[in-house]
Formats: C-alpha cells, sequence, structure tokens
C-alpha cells in the first residue's frame, strides 16, 4: 500500500482511484475523514496488486498536482531506516521557482528517496534518503552548488530529540565541538577568537578540505559549560560567509 499525503480537501475516494488506475493496477482507495465534521484529513491510502504496481505508480505520481495541491507518496509502512542519523538532507535557499517534482527528479538518481518536501514560503526542503551514504554525497557534492541562480546550503538533518539527546551527551564526553564548513583559509588565531569567547580552550586543530572549499576543526575546552554554550549561541550561523 502506498501512503498518499497533502490531499485537497476536495479529492474523493473514486477521483483517487481513478488517477492511479491510469498508471498502474489498484484494487482499493481509503480517503481518512474527521470523525468529527467528516472532513477529509488530507491524506489517504492507496493498495495494488502487487509492489511491482504500487512502485509505477509512485515513479508516475509522486510530486504531481492533484486538484490544486501537490501530492505525496510514501510507503504505507514506515520503516525504522527512515529514522536514521542523517538519511534526512535539508536544502537551505531553494529557488521560489522550484517544484517539488523538479525537486524530486533532480536528486532521484543518486539513491532511493524515501520522501521529499519543498516549503516555497521559506525556500526550504528536505529529501529523506534510504542510504546515510548516499545522504552525505549529496551534502558533500551539493553544499555550496547553485540551482536556478539560487546558491544552496545543504547539510543532515538530525531531529530534534536526537539533537537533544547529543548536547545532554556531551556533559560526559572529552569537551570538544567539531566545526564543519568553516573558510577554507581560517586558522587557529581566528578559531579562538571565535570560540573563546565561551570559555578557556586547551587545544585547537584545523584541516582544509581544498575540494570542499572549506575547513573542518576540532576545539577543545576546559569545560562542558563552554561547549554547551558554543554550541547553543553558534550552530547553524553564519561566519565568513558561511554557515557552520
Amino acid at each position: 500500500a502506498l501512503y498518499v499525503g497533502d490531499l485537497d480537501e476536495n479529492v474523493t475516494e473514486k477521483l483517487l482511484f481513478d488517477v492511479f488506475s491510469k498508471h498502474a493496477a489498484v484494487t482499493s482507495v481509503k480517503i481518512c475523514f474527521d470523525s468529527n465534521n467528516k472532513k477529509s484529513l488530507g491524506y489517504g491510502y492507496v493498495n495494488f496488486i502487487n509492489s511491482d504496481e504500487a512502485s509505477i505508480a509512485k515513479e508516475k505520481l509522486n510530486y504531481t498536482h492533484l486538484l490544486n495541491k501537490e501530492i505525496r507518496i510514501m510507503e504505507s509502512m514506515r520503516h525504522s531506516f527512515q529514522n536514521m542519523k542523517g538519511s534526512n538532507v535539508y536544502f537551505k535557499n531553494l529557488p521560489e521557482v522550484l517544484s517539488t517534482r523538479e525537486f524530486y527528479e533532480i536528486f532521484k538518481p543518486f539513491g532511493e528517496i524515501l520522501s521529499c518536501k519543498v516549503e516555497h514560503s521559506k525556500s526550504y526542503g528536505f529529501i529523506n534518503f534510504q542510504d546515510f551514504n548516499v545522504a552525505q554525497s549529496v551534502v558533500d557534492n551539493f553544499n555550496g552548488s547553485t540551482i536556478k541562480g539560487s546558491k544552496l546550503f545543504v547539510g543532515l538533518h538530525t531531529p530534534k530529540e536526537v539533537r537533544e539527546k547529543e548536547k545532554k551527551d556531551t556533559i560526559n564526553q572529552i569537551p570538544t565541538i567539531y566545526v564543519r564548513n568553516l573558510p577554507i583559509d581560517i586558522n587557529d588565531d581566528q578559531l579562538k577568537s571565535l570560540f573563546g569567547k565561551f570559555g578557556a580552550i586547551t587545544s585547537t586543530f584545523v584541516k582544509p578540505v581544498f575540494k570542499l572549499k572549506a575547513s573542518w576543526a576540532f576545539v577543545t575546552f576546559k569545560s562542558h559549560k563552554s561547549v554547551l554554550a558554543a554550541i547553543n549561541f553558534l550552530n547553524d550561523t553564519e561566519y565568513e560567509g558561511k554557515r557552520i
């Protein structure tokens, strides 16, 4: 079965059946409704005679328009690998003219996409890849690239609950921060100037990554309190034109 989300409230089960039946062998459809007001909840399920037919329908119809909205199609059973740390990639500064379908088509050749979403009003989007290595490769190759005149910021997205856990875990670890996407020419003195305001630093290490035109670094503090302060104030901020 396939989950079909972002349905227009006027989509009926008959319409859903007719649209999907044009591309694959459908056995049944179901749209979910609010039990109180009987209005559509904006999602439903489509069943097929086999998984191959479901895959055909997903490929043909995912992120296409049905009535006034782009529909989003996923496997109805949400596998545990969908929540793997790092399999979700986020994109900032997407061009307004980029449709979700175009977004999907650009990145589909790199590996299986479980889901993707574009928030046009905020110019950002997400793609959830099945394979972590594919996600990392997309980040490495597309961060700083340009699509339709817009320079992208691309990174691995970590769910909020995971980020909170990692923050707590730092209490039991060496008080060191890993920083990526720094300017290629940053030196130790600049690094200490940037992070020193959060507490005493015991050591720094900078490594330029020329193929990415950026550097990564380690900053070790005397206390975990300084680590947490630096993360809270500097994570996902801009420094010398780069998002760190």
